[in-house]
């Protein structure tokens, strides 16, 4: 899914109630490059959780992030932000 060599190095995590992926655009690359897109998600009704499994705080706002993606090998993998800059999200959803 990812070109990061290593795992997000954040300690806790994003909780979100959904999300709505955003219009995906081809962005102009060098010719005999791989090509790139970036796309905008936006997670609704964010919370901030812990390592621990506990809620560090509802804020119930938006988070929005702009991935970055290289098409490789025929797979789409992305490259922005990087696994220091985004914790993971996680997107909850209802008990069966």
């Amino acid at each position: 899914f990812t070109t990061w060599a290593q795992a997000p190095q954040k300690e806790g995590f994003w909780l979100a109630r959904g999300f709505r992926i955003g219009q995906a655009r081809l962005l102009e690359v060098p010719a005999g490059t791989d090509p790139e897109a970036a796309v905008e998600v936006v997670y609704a009704g964010v919370t901030l959780g812990d390592p621990g499994g506990g809620r560090v705080r509802e804020s119930g706002r938006e988070l929005r992030v702009r991935f970055k993606l290289r098409r490789q090998a025929g797979r789409w993998k992305i490259t922005e932000p990087g696994p220091e800059q985004l914790a993971p999200v996680l997107v909850e959803s209802p008990s069966p």
